[in-house]
């Protein structure tokens, strides 16, 4: 008897997108715990060694979803991109770059990660932009995304734990966390995320 592998592989692939967002669930738990007990001792960290990191880890769980191809860009303009933080800012693009891939429903998937100068708060600061190709975020929700990931006493799940994280730590470290449209004026065309932080010396 010949076993009909199409419906086997699907299987197998969805086993593993489960898997995958199983370990994200609980490695976020357990992140929130400690940046909820955090005080944290805020260094200058090069960012570049951090993302690239998390760029492969993702990839590398990417590779076992055989009907999605997951390409990231990495357009990063320093070889060295030093600003203030701590171990802990991996999560924030870990859950970021898992965040566009969940919710991108392309059978090829396409990042940009960036960055350029900024100023925050009339200091030397970095941008970090994370864009995708996917579904995107109507502008009426867009305001709602982080302000619903920081209510009190609303149950979250899922990828809206990982953007709490991200948003908490963010803020630990004086910065901040955007959405908008990959392309201006087209919210259906992907979208932007941009973590700012301050720019910190060697």
């Amino acid at each position: 008897m010949q076993l009909d592998r199409e419906p086997t592989t699907a299987l197998i692939e969805k086993a593993h997108q489960q898997v995958h967002r199983a370990t994200f669930l609980v490695e976020n738990i357990r992140n929130l715990e400690k940046v909820d007990a955090l005080d944290p001792v805020l260094n200058s960290i090069d960012a570049i060694p951090i993302i690239r990191k998390r760029i492969e880890r993702i990839s590398q769980m990417m590779e076992k979803f055989i009907h999605r191809k997951v390409t990231i860009h990495e357009q990063l303009h320093k070889k060295r991109i030093f600003v203030r933080g701590d171990k802990m800012l991996g999560e924030v693009f870990e859950n970021i770059l898992n965040n566009t891939i969940v919710h991108n429903r392309n059978e090829s998937v396409e990042i940009i990660v960036r960055s350029r100068d900024s100023r925050l708060n009339g200091r030397p600061a970095v941008i970090f932009e994370i864009l995708d190709n996917g579904i995107g975020v109507p502008d009426q929700l867009k305001h709602e995304i982080f302000s619903r990931a920081l209510s009190k006493g609303k149950p979250l799940a899922g990828t809206g734990i990982g953007l709490l994280l991200a948003t908490k730590i963010i803020e630990l470290y004086g910065g901040n966390i955007t959405v908008d449209n990959r392309i201006k004026g087209e919210p259906s065309k992907g979208t932007k995320f941009s973590i700012t932080l301050h720019a910190f010396g060697e």
